[in-house]
């Protein structure tokens, strides 16, 4: 038969003191001096390296992890290579940066190199894909506990990381695992979300930032529960992607496209003949053109399957545990090539040891795929994969054991010398079979029914044969020797089944384009998926459609609309219009006086340098000025305005807006909704608007407006003037010699240091004047006033109210009463005859209409005409 199979299974004889209790990884290194095996544990345990060879594998070195450091999740080993040095790093252990450790020749290790990035925890990874740069350093990406994709640019003795914006269902999710990938000439990022039950591509941008291109999961009709591991192999001349996933036990093969596309090829569900039940670990390797996978995970076993080049998985042999072996719960997997023989190393998490075991690949012959067209396909004298595609294909398989797949079509399989299988698939075709040796050969129609009884099958007896008819399905099966066939011939030793799910029911993500203009004015229409628009040069029309684009003007007075989804754009140089549409976007203006509209949901616009208008629509929005002399209108939601440098006009809309105008000579508006609102440098205006607002004048002689509201008003430096406006306000002069004005309501001002002047305005207030010679004036209403530090002139006219001075110091020659404004006062001798009264150890004032000034703690012996003004 044309099946592999596992050869001399056992557990490695472990030469040395090393850790083989709860191997988490396995990793086999080629260097100048030999092949070395390392493995890993969970903290408290270590890495451990040995030397294979002739004889049993020598323990070369071994390294301890503390057992002080926590499990982020499985720890893993991943090769760095750095200076011309190659570092072997753990991830998956919370530890306060990426540990590494030299890999030597000898296999040896040294310490090598810890990373660590400004702001960026890198102990908190828990997987890790890097990539040599070719000048003496490596890039790549990872994932960090709780979720979330980093860039990574590292040297020898440095580390640049840089979160990435993910996007998609993928992004309320924490990566289950990760793999760097290429496929036509690109780079892709591959990431699996056990949580999410499905798995996302992004390509790598020239910036080394990630554009998801395509999702895959239960949405899309695939049954994907709770993905553990992705692979990458090459087979007919394609690139795949093999997931495996532990809560469907399924494994499930795609072809990833040069443009990030998903295109699923086979699925195949754990059976009794397989042993990859809740699948954690997977391992691709290539040999000699072939294929192969190797899965493991609750089963306990292995199972080699292979990668035909139409990527259909054909299984060759499952190994189970026995105590000779250690392979319960497999956590390990790692592959060595000598030869025509592969070596497999694994490892159970759940008992001791490391199992090696051998596969002979010495009769392997050639893997062929078939086209879109009429393919005629030969293989050799020895065990080929053979497998059509579209059109009406020949297969021959020659000598050997081999496997022959028809495609679409009406096809032919020939086997040949040898014991064949033949594979048939649902296309509603009649496919022949040419050559079958009863016997023999065997038959695989899991890709047109799991039906495993070929007794429950119609079965068309024929003089050359017979006929299977499964729905539109007809197979003519014609013997080698002529001779007719009946149902009874056919038991389920002629049957190769494997479990398989149908992709009928498969939805593809739409992919995104990449398109790119010329240096004349271009219009370029993208589609609903993520898709990367360059402008280039002159002044272009870009549209990026629904999905989560990125588009680029560059040079030219551009417009672009990024349509709906959580867009990235770039206006570049050049008056550009930029709008956002639907979705979360980022809006960059570039060099220029741009007009920006962050459209609907929270966007983030950045004016940059230029004359900036910029408007955030609906949603909570964060709008940065930048350079200029900019114009920025929050709209509808809670928005955060920041003017940057430069004279500009920040309104917020309804809702609660916080303004900040940073640098220049600012006016701000909040408008309706709880406000905030804060000048920075330069001589500010603050308008609050509606509801209770917060303003701060800054740096500058600033002027503060509450508007309608119980605001409250912070001046900050400078002489600045602050306005309560309608409503009950609270005033704060700080430092500086400042303006306060309570307006109507029940105000309270502090004026802070300074030489201030307090005007309480209408109702019932609180004055206090701080430091400084301040100037208070109460107005109307019945008011409480206190001076507080240094020498302070009370102020009072006509209809002042019922008022109290809490601390006027008559023995302060500095510090007056003005009654100028009171006519029912002429002076001190009138005062004194006609309008003072002492009043338990207080002087009460009594003027017109009312009006009355307490000054508390004041006795009428220590008053005298140089405390009053008239």
């Amino acid at each position: 038969m044309s099946e592999l199979s596992f050869e001399n299974s056992g557990l490695l004889p472990l030469a040395g003191n090393g850790r083989s209790w709860g191997i988490t990884d396995l990793m086999v290194s080629e260097t100048e001096g030999g092949t070395h095996l390392y493995s890993l544990t969970r903290a408290g345990g270590g890495i451990s390296v040995y030397a294979l060879g002739e004889g049993a594998p020598q323990l070369v070195d071994s390294e301890e992890l503390s057992e002080n450091l926590l499990q982020l999740t499985v720890p893993e080993l991943e090769l760095i290579e750095v200076g011309g040095k190659s570092l072997l790093g753990v991830v998956g252990l919370d530890s306060a940066r990426l540990e590494t450790w030299q890999q030597r020749d000898t296999g040896e290790l040294s310490w090598g190199n810890d990373f660590v990035s400004d702001g960026l925890d890198l102990g908190q990874l828990t997987e890790l894909e890097v990539r040599a740069d070719g000048d003496g350093g490596s890039w790549g990406y990872g994932a960090l506990a709780g979720g979330g994709l980093v860039r990574l640019d590292l040297s020898l003795g440095s580390a640049s990381a840089s979160v990435i914006t993910r996007s998609g269902a993928g992004a309320s999710h924490a990566e289950s695992d990760l793999l760097l990938t290429r496929a036509g000439g690109h780079d892709f990022v591959v990431a699996t979300y056990a949580t999410g039950d499905m798995m996302s591509v992004y390509r790598v941008e020239a910036d080394g930032d990630l554009s998801r291109t395509a999702d895959i999961g239960a949405e899309n009709g695939i049954w994907i529960d709770a993905p553990t591991a992705v692979a990458d192999v090459t087979s007919g001349g394609q690139s795949y992607l093999v997931l495996a996933s532990a809560g469907s036990d399924s494994l499930t093969v795609m072809r990833l496209g040069s443009d990030g596309s998903l295109t699923p090829t086979d699925h195949v569900i754990d059976d009794l003949s397989t042993r990859f039940q809740n699948v954690t670990t997977l391992e691709t390797v290539e040999v000699g053109g072939r294929a192969y996978v190797l899965v493991g995970g609750a089963d306990d076993g292995l199972s080699l399957f292979e990668l035909l080049p139409n990527g259909e998985l054909f299984h060759h042999c499952t190994l189970a545990d026995r105590t000779d072996l250690s392979l319960s719960n497999v956590s390990a997997i790692a592959t060595a090539v000598s030869g025509d023989v592969l070596t497999i190393y694994a490892a159970g998490e759940g008992e001791a040891g490391i199992t090696s075991t051998q596969v002979d690949l010495g009769g392997q012959g050639v893997a062929r795929g078939g086209g879109a067209g009429a393919d005629q396909l030969s293989g050799t004298s020895r065990d080929d994969a053979l497998t059509g595609g579209g059109g009406d294909d020949q297969l021959d398989g020659g000598g050997g054991d081999d496997i022959l797949v028809d495609g679409s079509g009406a096809d032919t399989l020939t086997g040949g010398a040898g014991a064949d299988i033949f594979a048939l698939s649902a296309d509603g075709e009649t496919d022949v079979i040419a050559d079958f040796e009863l016997g023999v050969d065997r038959l695989d129609l899991s890709r047109i029914t799991n039906q495993t009884d070929p007794s429950r099958l119609l079965f068309v007896s024929r003089e050359w044969g017979g006929e299977f008819h499964i729905g539109d399905e007809v197979i003519q099966i014609r013997t080698a020797d002529g001779a007719p066939l009946e149902a009874s011939d056919f038991g389920s030793d002629l049957l190769y089944m494997l479990s398989r799910l149908s992709l009928d029911s498969y939805v593809e993500s739409e992919v995104g384009r990449y398109m790119q203009g010329s240096e004349r004015t271009d219009r370029m229409l993208g589609n609903d998926a993520a898709d990367t628009i360059r402008g280039m040069g002159a002044a272009d029309e870009l549209y990026g459609g629904a999905g989560d684009d990125r588009i680029y003007g560059d040079l030219g007075n551009d417009r672009i609309h990024a349509g709906n989804g959580n867009d990235l754009v770039e206006g570049g140089d050049g008056m550009d219009v930029l709008t956002g549409d639907a979705g979360f976007d980022t809006l960059h203006g570039g060099a220029g006086g741009d007009f920006m509209n962050g459209g609907g949901q929270a966007d983030r616009l950045y004016g940059e340098a230029g004359d900036d208008r910029m408007l955030g629509e609906t949603g909570q929005d964060n709008l940065y000025g930048g350079t200029g002399t900019d114009r920025l209108i929050g709209g509808d939601q809670n928005d955060r305005l920041y003017g940057g440098e430069g004279e500009d006009l920040l309104r917020g809309g309804i809702h609660e807006d916080r303004l900040h105008g940073d640098g220049g000579a600012d006016l701000l508006f909040g408008d309706g909704g709880f406000d905030f609102l804060s000048g920075g440098s330069g001589e500010d205006s603050l308008y609050g608007g509606n509801q209770a607002d917060n303003l701060y004048g800054g740096s500058g002689n600033d002027l503060l407006s509450g508007d309608q509201g119980f605001d409250r008003l912070f001046t900050g430096e400078g002489d600045d003037t602050a306005l309560g406006g309608a409503g009950t306000d609270a005033l704060f002069g700080e430092a500086g010699n400042d303006l306060l004005l309570g307006g109507a309501d029940r105000d309270r001002i502090w004026a802070g240091g300074g030489n201030d002047t307090l005007h309480g305005g209408s109702g019932d207030d609180q004055l206090a004047g701080g430091a400084g010679f301040d100037v208070i004036d109460s107005g109307a209403g019945d008011d409480l006033i206190r001076g507080n530090f240094n020498a302070d002139i009370f102020v009072f006219g006509d209809g002042h109210g019922d008022d109290t001075i809490g601390d006027f110091d008559a023995n302060n020659a500095l510090e007056k009463i003005d009654l100028s404004g009171v006519s029912a006062i002429r002076d001190f001798a009138d005062l004194m005859q006609n309008h003072v009264f002492e009043i338990g150890g207080s002087v009460l004032i009594a003027g017109a209409d009312g009006d009355q000034i307490l000054l508390q703690g004041v006795s009428l012996g220590e008053l005298d005409a140089g405390d009053f003004l008239f």
